[in-house]
Parts: C-alpha cells; structure tokens; sequence
C-alpha cells in the first residue's frame, strides 16, 4: 500500500499502528516538492489497487507535470517533483530490467528477499534492507538488470530522478 501526501501551506499528522496483533513494517521516503505553498493533499492506494509487480517492473509513483516532450507517465500515484518510484516482486531465480535514462540516478532498495543486481559492467549482490546508488550523467543511459536468487524470491524498489551530480556508488 501507499499513503501519500503533500504538506503544502500547512496540516496536522500522525501515524500509528491500529492492528495490535501484527507490526507494521513500512518505507517512509520525503521527496521535497518543485515549489512551496502548494495546496495540502492526502491520499492513498492500497495493495489490491496496485499493478501487477510479479515479475517485472510496476511503476508505482510519477510527476503531476508532463516531461518536456509533452508525454506524461502512468502511475497510480502523482506528485509534485521530477521522480518516479517502481518496484518489481521476483521470484526465484526471476529476472527484470529497468532502463535510466541518461542524466537521471536512481536509488536501488532491496526490500526483501536477495539479488543481483547490474548496471553497465557493475555487478552487486545485495541483501534485504542493502542499497545501492545509480548514477547516468551521459551516454545512452544504462539498463538496471534484477535478478531474484534460487534461494527466494526478492522484492525491490527504484526511485529514478533527475541527476543531481552527487552519485557516487554504482554508474
């Protein structure tokens, strides 16, 4: 499930639990708008709304505002930045691929599960709760290939945004 939301001129917040049975696990991730003083905004998307993630790549989150060339991205969730968030369920031995586009970095999170993942002629293994930065300044971009061990499955998660020249780990 997602919840999201935009502070803008101003709004009061909390978050708890209701279920005192289950723990909550979750991803609190702050993406800073392109202006200030927007309208405030509350929403959310649960899981069953979500698209099929099982083995590919599902984009989840993208800009209210149109690319440059007009286009605008499908994803479930909009907000007011230059970003989009995906996210892929592999099975094991499962394998997806994502393409960033040059002048855009991304930030690998491997949620659950364990994989490999490679990018250009870089090659990682990462375990649940590992990271990874990846970083396109130029060229034709580079494909992020996913790979779910034979062990398990692994659930993953990209945020790709505008490059900002601070990327540093993984190019």
């Amino acid at each position: 499930s997602i919840q999201f939301m935009t502070a803008g001129t101003g709004i009061t917040h909390s978050e708890f639990n209701a279920d005192p049975e289950n723990p909550l696990r979750f991803i609190q991730m702050w993406i800073v708008p392109r202006q200030r003083g927007l309208d405030p905004v509350y929403g959310s998307m649960a899981a069953s709304q979500a698209l099929s993630c099982k083995n590919s790549w599902s984009h989840l989150v993208s800009d209210v505002e149109a690319h440059e060339d007009g286009s605008s991205a499908e994803a479930p969730v909009k907000v007011n930045q230059d970003v989009n968030i995906w996210v892929v369920q592999l099975e094991k031995s499962s394998s997806a691929s994502l393409h960033i586009k040059p002048g855009r970095q991304a930030y690998y999170l491997q949620v659950e599960g364990s994989a490999s993942i490679s990018a250009a002629k870089d090659r990682l293994q990462l375990d649940q709760h590992d990271a990874a930065e990846i970083s396109v300044s130029s060229g034709p971009g580079t494909t992020v290939n996913v790979e779910a061990h034979e062990n398990g499955g692994a659930h993953c998660l990209i945020v790709e945004m505008k490059h900002d020249g601070s990327g540093r780990r993984f190019s």
